[in-house]
């Protein structure tokens, strides 16, 4: 009955990761630190779940390159606003979505962000598929992160569905582990090595074909 999807790598790709930080950090002669990698994590755990704003993290970030200018810093922020905004919809992912329901499914996502869900929304709609959505959930409102089994039990008590009668979408292995361990069937698209699933798929317009997802 339901169609739950992420929506990073499932629905929206972000091909020039690091593209206007990285020309920032040029411009001032700077380099990533080496545990840049660990602290961005652990900043992002933060903004995800709405423990640290979205402005705050950018910030932050940048004042881990030991930037301390206001300037620089405002820079640097907006540099790397700039590449969570520059993203490429996944081939097929509208016409597909619209497929899925025409033929009368709900569908809903269930996300990791730190940004109101309305950004993403409007990505969608410039392509035509963003008020189809019948549930959207947001770690950053949920407090919580896949594969905490509170973002997909939200999900499903939006739309009115037993975990038997959804499917969820994804391409991380812990939040298809999520899905599956509340009783969701699972559809694994660009997915990490040792993922295990209902179905795996290498194309999004795959989906309305996967046996699992007919009823």
């Amino acid at each position: 009955k339901a169609r739950f999807l992420a929506a990073g790598d499932i629905l929206y790709t972000r091909p020039h990761k690091d593209q206007h930080l990285r020309a920032f950090l040029d411009l001032h002669q700077l380099e990533f630190p080496k545990n840049f990698d660990d602290e961005r994590k652990r900043l992002k755990a933060l903004a995800f779940t709405g423990k640290l704003p979205r402005h705050g993290y950018y910030e932050q970030l940048i004042r881990f390159f030991g930037i301390s200018n206001p300037d620089l810093v405002s820079e640097g922020v907006e540099a790397m606003q700039a590449d969570d905004n520059n993203v490429e919809i996944i081939c097929g992912a509208p016409e597909t979505i619209l497929e899925l329901k025409e033929k009368g499914y709900m569908l809903g996502i269930i996300t990791d962000t730190a940004m109101a869900f309305s950004i993403k929304l409007n990505w969608f709609d410039q392509h035509g598929f963003g008020r189809v959505w019948d549930s959207v959930i947001s770690s950053k409102e949920v407090g919580a992160r896949k594969p905490d089994p509170e973002m997909y039990q939200r999900a499903l008590t939006q739309v009115g569905v037993d975990p038997c009668e959804a499917v969820f979408v994804g391409h991380k292995k812990a939040e298809i582990d999520g899905a599956h361990e509340i009783g969701m069937k699972t559809i694994a698209l660009n997915y990490d090595p040792g993922t295990l699933a209902d179905a795996y798929i290498n194309d999004i317009r795959e989906i309305p074909k996967v046996s699992c997802l007919q009823g």
